[in-house]
């Protein structure tokens, strides 16, 4: 309620002043005894806070008892309910910003890469490169890897949305009882809920009357206006007590009711027949989760294999020479690839000693000069190796 609401406010920000107030003691340096002045304004500080503290607790304790009573009736099943309905509509705008924002960003870096290839007029597309330098290798595969992660969250976004329109089995055979029935379910649970929620009232009701009526009956009982509550408590109870036994054996017969409208030979078959019309309609839903399903496993492994491919790079930076060239050279089976993504991935696993790449790649220590000095990536492989073996028994 609303004086429930500025109770809680006022309580919690009493306990956010007092914390504040004794860091503030904490942190206060005294002054040296030199400056008596300063002595006198530090004590009328330290003792006007510990006062205003002092009549902070006064407050806390006063309140305490009400925010208990607040605090459980948010423990409660019905209030738990609504804070997560309130919970889901904060989450669920929350969400939409995101999504607006999350667009917004990839319609910016889609205006990017038009531009850089307007600028550039596609030559790297249009005219493969023939050497490359570690560093544009790098800066290829990190591209391709950043192209890779956009695709995978594009992808995770879409099965997230898909699950939630999957009907399983056994939700299609609900919704088809309740479509037979002419929505008896759906109004059930209504019913059901609504009993709940008087029922949890009537409970909290009764505990009150139970508890005062204790409280009354143990003191001199002069207190009007609680005989009135009392008394009107031992009317009202009695009837709600009524009303919710009259609504919950309506609930059992309508429930008894519904079932046996359902279980019958020819209902069934309805029945059947509505679920299997609502699956027919679900399996798009059911075969697009599959593809992307499949495609999310293949984008996680390539992004894998493209942060093995930067990893190798970076450590090869620190063997290579500043001039070291690389490039493709291929053999009678696999011609040159037209595009510098192909290109750069090849040499890249080449680097990650890959046996099918390194055949396929050539490295030259040096300018393009000692052109007749480029030597295949797999027969540096096994050179580095043999090296390594040898300084490992020294």
């Amino acid at each position: 309620t609303k004086e429930e609401r500025a109770l809680w406010f006022k309580f919690y920000d009493a306990k956010h002043q007092k914390s504040n107030l004794k860091d503030l003691i904490e942190n206060l340096r005294k002054p040296s005894e030199k400056f008596p002045d300063a002595i006198n304004a530090y004590n009328e500080v330290v003792n006007g806070v510990k006062k205003k503290m002092v009549a902070l607790d006064s407050s806390i304790t006063l309140m305490q008892p009400s925010i208990k009573k607040i605090e459980d009736k948010l423990k409660t099943p019905d209030c738990k309910k609504n804070i997560q309905l309130v919970t889901h509509n904060i989450l669920q705008q929350n969400y939409e910003a995101r999504r607006h924002l999350k667009e917004a960003s990839s319609h910016l870096n889609d205006a990017i890469e038009r531009l850089q290839q307007d600028i550039l007029g596609n030559k790297l597309k249009e005219e493969p490169m023939d050497t490359f330098t570690l560093k544009q290798i790098g800066s290829i595969i990190s591209k391709q890897h950043k192209q890779l992660k956009k695709e995978y969250e594009k992808s995770l976004d879409l099965k997230y949305s898909l699950q939630w329109k999957i009907i399983s089995p056994y939700r299609a055979l609900e919704m088809a009882k309740n479509i037979f029935v002419n929505g008896g379910f759906k109004k059930l649970r209504e019913q059901t809920r609504i009993y709940k929620k008087k029922e949890q009232l009537f409970n909290s009701n009764f505990d009150d009357f139970n508890r005062r009526q204790s409280a009354f009956f143990s003191s001199d009982r002069s207190d009007i206006q609680e005989q009135y509550y009392l008394n009107e408590q031992r009317i009202l109870l009695p009837q709600q007590q009524k009303e919710l036994d009259s609504l919950e054996a309506h609930i059992d017969n309508e429930e008894v009711r519904l079932r046996l409208l359902c279980d019958s030979p020819n209902s069934q078959q309805k029945i059947n027949d509505i679920a299997s019309g609502i699956l027919h309609k679900n399996i798009k839903y059911v075969k697009q989760l599959q593809q992307t399903e499949f495609r999310l496993k293949d984008l996680h492994k390539q992004i894998n294999h493209s942060k093995r491919q930067i990893d190798a790079i970076k450590e090869r930076l620190h063997i290579d020479k500043p001039r070291t060239l690389y490039r493709f050279v291929g053999n009678e089976n696999i011609q040159k690839p037209d595009d510098n993504d192909s290109i750069a991935a090849i040499i890249a696993d080449a680097i990650l000693h890959e046996p099918e790449a390194a055949q396929l790649v050539a490295r030259l220590d040096g300018g393009l000069e000692m052109e007749k000095n480029w030597d295949l990536m797999s027969e540096f492989e096994k050179d580095e190796l043999e090296t390594k073996r040898i300084l490992r028994e020294i």
